[in-house]
């Protein structure tokens, strides 16, 4: 140990002596020196960064080991091992490679993700639909988990399908990231906005008086869900132009996101983290009045299977909210400080099923199948009384006809008589 500082058993290389220096430090970029025995000794320092052994790849050329970072060769001379597994990279270039840990799936973590965001999207696009064709579902509720719908389908096809296929395009890839960045906003932002709407729905009505209109609740609604997200992004821009090393969209790894790490720490894990503590808020206000609702209302059952039938529906309506309060993100956090395997791929299987848990409970429940069996029977309704009609009018017709051949044979026929 030396100031702080620890130092690797040197490196012999044509007689010349090397010390690595190790530091706690980020980065550094200067040249230092430190004196041992009265010898002034350099050391060469470079920026670098430290990152997990599951991020890093090896690659033998010529009997020298290479490890790939992000696509980047690293020689032996730039890259030091830590007993830990972690590795150290050097890197010379303008602008160093961070390593961001979010996301960064393993080849069948990827395919899985892939396969259940596709089929999220999916179930998505059909919740969508299915509110855009039936007026009786468009209400104070509706328009709003409409408004989640499309925040949450935007966000995961720019996360999985568009921004990872403009890497090669700096321009284009800097707007993907920020639309990607700006829609996942409005994703969590939705998600309190439908936990507040559960709370005015379910919660006693002594703590939270019902003064306003829905007309005023859904514009104000619609301010907050879509305007808010712009408070982080317009920022984000604009000190991005101004300077760019300190924040910047962009590259990053195989896909088009925010750069620095601490940038994503600030501006996106910050505001999802306050996000979800008011979810959490909201919905512990939401269960109490659910419980006291169906406590008032349990006195009007009688039986165990009328009380167990009781508890199944508080279940259901306590999973439906958990679902749609995006609780499956929390295993986000999590295996963003763990970084095991395991917790990431429960994170791709909760965050990705949450379309299908959607569709299943807002877009396939009791009611909105209720609506499509009327449709359905209207439909066949209304071809049979089409058909019906053509019928009698074929029908009808036949019998003019008829008519009219009766009287040319009794014309003709009298015809004959006179002559």
């Amino acid at each position: 140990m030396y100031n702080h500082t620890t130092f690797v058993t040197p490196l012999h290389w044509e007689n010349n002596t090397y010390y690595r220096r190790l530091s706690r430090e980020w980065k550094f970029s200067i040249e230092q020196s430190f004196s041992l025995l009265g010898q002034i000794v350099d050391i060469n320092t470079c920026a670098f960064i430290v990152v997990g052994s599951s991020l890093i790849t090896e690659n033998e050329r010529n009997n020298v080991t290479y490890l790939i970072y992000q696509d980047i060769p690293f020689p032996p001379e730039s890259y030091v091992r830590y007993l830990n597994g972690s590795v150290r990279l050097c890197w010379t270039g303008p602008d160093p490679p961070e390593p961001v840990s979010m996301f960064q799936y393993s080849k069948g973590q990827n395919i899985l993700n892939l396969i259940l965001v596709g089929l999220s999207s999916i179930c998505l696009l059909a919740t969508l639909l299915t509110y855009c064709i039936f007026k009786p579902l468009r209400n104070l509720q509706g328009l709003s988990i409409m408004s989640f719908v499309s925040a949450l389908l935007v966000a995961q096809v720019m996360l999985q399908f568009i921004a990872p296929n403009m890497i090669s395009l700096p321009t284009v890839c800097t707007i993907a990231a920020t639309i990607t960045h700006y829609f996942l906003l409005a994703v969590f932002t939705w998600t309190n906005i439908l936990a507040w709407d559960l709370v005015r729905h379910f919660a006693s009505s002594s703590f939270l008086p019902k003064r306003h209109g829905e007309t005023r609740r859904l514009i104000a609604y619609l301010i907050i869900g879509w305007c808010l997200p712009l408070v982080i992004v317009v920022p984000c821009l604009i000190v991005q132009v101004q300077n760019p090393s300190m924040f910047r969209y962009g590259k990053i790894g195989t896909s088009c996101w925010i750069y620095q790490a601490r940038a994503i720490v600030l501006v996106f894990l910050v505001p999802v983290a306050v996000s979800f503590l008011v979810s959490i808020v909201l919905f512990s206000l939401t269960a109490y009045g659910v419980h006291k609702s169906k406590r008032g209302a349990s006195v009007l059952h009688e039986g165990a299977h009328e009380r167990r039938k009781e508890l199944f529906h508080e279940l259901v309506v306590h999973f439906k909210i958990s679902c749609l309060l995006g609780f499956g993100w929390s295993f986000g956090f999590i295996a963003a400080f763990a970084q095991a395997a395991a917790v990431w791929t429960i994170f791709i299987i909760t965050s990705s099923l949450q379309g299908i848990f959607v569709f299943v409970f807002f877009g396939a429940n009791h009611r909105v199948r209720g609506l499509w069996r009327k449709r359905i029977r209207e439909s066949k309704s209304e071809g049979r009384s089409t058909s019906n009609t053509g019928t009698k009018s074929t029908g009808t017709s036949r019998t003019r006809d008829r008519e009219r051949q009766k009287l040319a044979a009794s014309s003709s026929a009298s015809s004959a008589t006179k002559v």
